[in-house]
């Protein structure tokens, strides 16, 4: 239950008359394994009090007043801008669902079903019919879900329109209480941060891929193989909390007219990741390198971004925990593309016993020069693989996107002469017969 997940947290203020309560800030940091994460708390608040002073400064240049009608025109024009994008897709009812494979206990295929209906300029969402089951150790909050399926909607609009309650009051959305996507009270919700929050995206983008081809881009991902490294750094003699936030690639799909590109999604544009060299002196780890995996990019006319192979070494012991998703139900691809490749996370790879994570693995011990190999899934391909212009495909397979094999099995594109020598070139006939020969 929630209780298990630590300390609960009321509204409680951590500035007080513009004094820290340091009362409050102790308690923070005597309940968390590395108490200098305050200064991260320490940060929002010097964010806040800026944005303050900043508001007051703009309040004393043209006065209350002024500035009151200026937020009430910002959210009315929201909310015109809003209606006058939903009038423009076509009216209709649109249904999909999308699966997380298992919670953290492993209770498999945790549904989400939607329903959108869109009637002139008004949008409904409705995720009634999603996993009520009891048992289930992961949910998403009715704030979650309303984030993630803002999110997503904001995703397929025009991005001009301002983010404020103009947008966020103009979609009708319905998430039955008791529903994975809005527990009863005391439910588990931490791991339901995560999933089922960021399959949202993928289930609403899958119930429009059709009538919105252009737009119905899955902003979501698939957990990220989120690593928590615990051990004693022996430079400092003090216990270490390796969160596991290194550079990777992973989940990215391609939109129409565009293969996936970058590394993540837009649902981590605001996390910056630590550099290789960084890592290591922060932690008593080894990062022995990290590549695209090829053929891992769902196949379409525009291709799905390539996960990444990744391998790190503990130098010391410890233990691991991760909770894995993504294995049965990888990135979808839209309209007509093809599934990104699956994620996958072996533990103490260079011992006798090397384990393959199935959902869950709670605190395995690592003994120093034990390695994990991350392989991130791919994301999903747009449109039908066959109609992929074959020079994009050899200049996939010259980048190693994309193997020789790949391009005949999954693009039906012929190719002839060497990739060591870079003498690969296009067969033109025997393509043509081996998609026609797939079409049928």
């Amino acid at each position: 239950d929630i209780w298990g997940e630590g300390v609960r947290w009321p509204v409680v203020k951590v500035i007080d008359r513009g004094k820290e309560r340091r009362d409050v800030l102790y308690a923070l940091a005597a309940n968390n394994r590395l108490p200098g994460f305050v200064g991260d708390l320490r940060a929002e608040i010097g964010a806040a009090q800026l944005a303050a002073r900043r508001l007051g400064e703009i309040i004393e240049r043209y006065g209350a007043g002024t500035v009151e009608e200026s937020v009430d025109y910002m959210i009315d024009y929201a909310r015109r801008r809003f209606r006058e994008e939903v009038a423009a897709w076509p009216d209709g009812v649109y249904e999909a669902d999308a699966f997380v494979d298992h919670d953290p206990l492993g209770h498999p295929d945790i549904k989400i079903h939607v329903k959108i209906t869109v009637d002139d300029e008004k949008l409904k969402i409705d995720y009634t019919g999603s996993d009520t089951r009891d048992e289930i150790q992961a949910w998403s909050t009715f704030g979650n879900t309303r984030g993630y399926t803002i999110a997503q909607i904001a995703s397929m609009m025009d991005p001009d329109i301002p983010k404020n309650e103009g947008f966020f009051e103009e979609i009708e959305l319905i998430a039955p209480p008791g529903s994975v996507l809005n527990p009863h009270a005391n439910k588990p919700v931490s791991a339901g941060t995560h999933h089922p929050g960021a399959d949202i995206g993928e289930v609403i983008a899958v119930a429009m891929q059709h009538v919105l081809p252009d737009k119905a881009v899955p902003q979501t991902y698939k957990t990220g193989i989120p690593t928590t490294i615990v051990g004693v750094d022996p430079r400092t003699g003090r216990q270490f909390v390796d969160p596991s936030t290194e550079v990777y690639a992973g989940w990215c799909n391609a939109a129409k007219g565009m293969d996936a590109w970058g590394a993540q999604n837009a649902s981590f544009g605001n996390l910056w990741k630590a550099t290789a060299e960084i890592n290591e002196s922060l932690f008593p780890h080894i990062q022995w390198g990290r590549d695209y995996r090829t053929d891992s990019g769902g196949p379409g006319q525009w291709r799905g971004l390539c996960g990444s192979h990744y391998e790190k070494e503990v130098r010391v012991p410890a233990k691991v925990y991760t909770y894995v998703v993504g294995m049965k139900y990888p990135m979808p691809g839209i309209c007509g593309g093809m599934p990104g490749e699956p994620n996958k996370l072996t533990l103490k790879v260079g011992s006798d016993n090397p384990v393959v994570v199935k959902h869950t693995a709670e605190w395995v011990p690592l003994e120093a020069g034990e390695r994990i190999v991350y392989d991130y899934g791919g994301g999903g391909g747009w449109g039908d693989p066959l109609v992929r212009d074959p020079q994009a495909v050899l200049d996939d397979v010259l980048d190693e996107y994309v193997s020789v094999e790949g391009a005949a099995r999954d693009y039906g594109v012929v190719l002839t002469g060497s990739l060591e020598e870079l003498t690969l070139a296009i067969d033109t006939a025997a393509t043509e017969r081996l998609r026609a020969e797939r079409r049928r």
